[in-house]
């Protein structure tokens, strides 16, 4: 029995040995659709541009490609690339990865992806980008601001107020209407019971003025050297961020501009708005970035991207994040939420 187990063992394994291996199946190349391009805005001013296979690209057709922007003028070449023959697989080759930069004006782009065929013709793909939706996507634009750039901005019952040009601009948002008021506000501003507009004057002390008597008294003096770069109501009390060079400290007042307390800010940081006891404002050097400060540990606890390359400005008011592109000249906003979805930086505070 031993040996007649022996034998089929070995019948098996010689069976098995001497069989040839499979052939490989040759899978038959499928052209990919050129319209599958993919593209995201990676920065305040630039959108990347792939096939949406990749960044590698491969055509028995395509011998390059060239992607720009179009606009009146026609189409200007920003990135391009020939593609390489592959030998092996009869096909051309490319790594297929451009990025597009443009002016941080611009509301929106038109980028065109051009392919060249190997019998020398082309073809191309238009589509035309939001340049708003970085880093927040449903960043929207609530009206334009006259020939300048407004320093702050505040908002109370839909009305928005900031200061420019010698005078103070309020403008409905339901309505659209717009008013002036001859108020030489200088850079920051906030709103108190719907009636009273705090805000440094040309000569940095704080004023506050009375929209309904329309008028106007000196609250607190600042010596010079001293400038106010961002205000805020909250709690009853005012805060304000306020440079005494070197460096900034945060002070809250009462409402008639008695100094309650001080504390220096271990930051440079500019522009100020406080939700549930956190004050959210602008690194001075970078303003690219929000910070977070807790007013009852007295320390910075967050950071975001800010929602311009370079805003004035921010107030969070129901629910959203106003604010004004300086770039744009525009009055913006996005929702809150989106703050701590796409806009969170992780990085380690300082106190």
């Amino acid at each position: 029995m031993r040996r007649l187990i022996n034998f089929i063992s070995l019948f098996v394994l010689v069976t098995v040995s001497c069989r040839h291996p499979a052939s490989p199946v040759e899978s038959e190349f499928v052209e990919p659709s050129l319209a599958a391009i993919t593209y995201k805005q990676i920065d305040y001013n630039q959108y990347s541009v792939q096939h949406s296979s990749g960044p590698q690209l491969m055509s028995k057709d395509i011998v390059a490609i060239s992607v720009g922007e179009v606009d009146s003028s026609g189409f200007h070449v920003r990135d391009s690339s020939h593609m390489s023959f592959d030998p092996i697989n009869n096909t051309y080759v490319t790594d297929f990865n451009a990025a597009i930069a443009f002016d941080l004006s611009r509301l929106d782009l038109t980028v065109r992806v051009r392919y060249y065929r190997v019998l020398g013709t082309y073809v191309d793909y238009d589509t035309t980008l939001s340049a708003l939706e970085y880093p927040y996507p449903s960043s929207q634009i609530l009206y334009f601001t006259l020939p300048f750039t407004p320093r702050d901005i505040d908002i109370s019952d839909s009305v928005t107020y900031s200061p420019g040009d010698n005078y103070l601009y309020m403008i409905d948002l339901r309505t659209g209407a717009k008013t002036t008021t001859l108020v030489h506000a200088y850079t920051v501003l906030t709103i108190v019971d719907n009636r009273y507009v705090y805000y440094d004057h040309v000569d940095f002390p704080l004023y506050r003025y009375d929209l309904v008597t329309q008028t106007m008294n000196q609250v607190v003096y600042l010596p010079r050297g001293r400038e106010m770069l961002g205000l805020e109501y909250h709690d009853s009390t005012l805060y304000s961020l306020l440079w005494d060079n070197p460096y900034v400290s945060l002070l809250r007042y009462s409402l008639s501009g008695e100094v309650l307390d001080s504390v220096r800010m271990s930051r440079q940081v500019f522009r100020l708005s406080i939700l549930d006891g956190i004050a959210y404002c602008y690194d001075w050097e970078r303003p690219q970035h929000i910070y977070q400060f807790d007013l009852s540990t007295r320390t910075f606890i967050g950071e975001f991207k800010a929602p311009a390359d370079f805003s004035y400005g921010i107030r969070i008011r129901d629910g959203y994040v106003y604010y004004v592109d300086a770039h744009r000249w525009a009055v913006m906003r996005f929702p809150l939420h989106e703050l701590f979805s796409y806009g969170r930086i992780e990085s380690v505070p300082s106190g």
